[in-house]
């Protein structure tokens, strides 16, 4: 099975319209996100679905539940191989910037223990430790714990900033699964 990856992508006006007009530009410009350098576009990887269940810690409903996925957002674009992607006016964009900005900056480090047990794409939090392991054992665990806690703090920082700039320049986000 391919990897899923969760794209964002902030739009200014211009750019929405323009993509209004023409949808099927929407998948060139997330396609050629390998290629070049695009502004406001942040490819969560396969660190998405930890990073949602993280953020949201299980309630779907409120402008945390649109932060990863975009659940509330109206379809945009053209239906994609995993369904249409959503677009986040820049009003809440603004509301989801504000309830990251909330979050404690400790927030993954905090939750990471949901993760525990759960099948978590990207297989985050896939080794738990058993209390009969032995030391070298639990230690490698752990190694493996600080290294994914340490990923997805980075991930969650870039995410943070990236509401943050869409919302300071009142811009839309369009969120793609891809």
């Amino acid at each position: 099975m391919a990897a899923m990856h969760v794209v964002l992508c902030a739009l200014s006006p211009a750019r929405q319209k323009m993509l209004e007009e023409e949808p099927e530009l929407l998948d060139e410009v997330l396609s050629s996100r390998r290629e070049v350098a695009i502004p406001g576009l942040l490819d969560l990887g396969n660190a998405w679905d930890a990073l949602d269940r993280l953020v949201t810690a299980g309630k779907l409903e409120g402008p945390l539940a649109d932060a990863v996925l975009g659940r509330g957002g109206r379809p945009f674009g053209v239906r994609g191989a995993i369904g249409r992607p959503r677009l986040l006016d820049a009003k809440r964009v603004t509301e989801i910037a504000t309830a990251l900005d909330a979050l404690p900056a400790d927030v993954v480090r905090q939750r990471y223990k949901l993760l525990a047990g759960k099948n978590v794409h990207g297989d985050y939090a896939k080794d738990v430790p058993e209390p009969d392991d032995p030391a070298y054992l639990k230690q490698k665990v752990k190694e493996t714990t600080d290294r994914e806690i340490a990923e997805l703090e980075a991930v969650f920082k870039q995410l943070r900033d990236t509401y943050a700039k869409a919302a300071a320049a009142n811009h839309a986000v369009v969120v793609s699964v891809a």
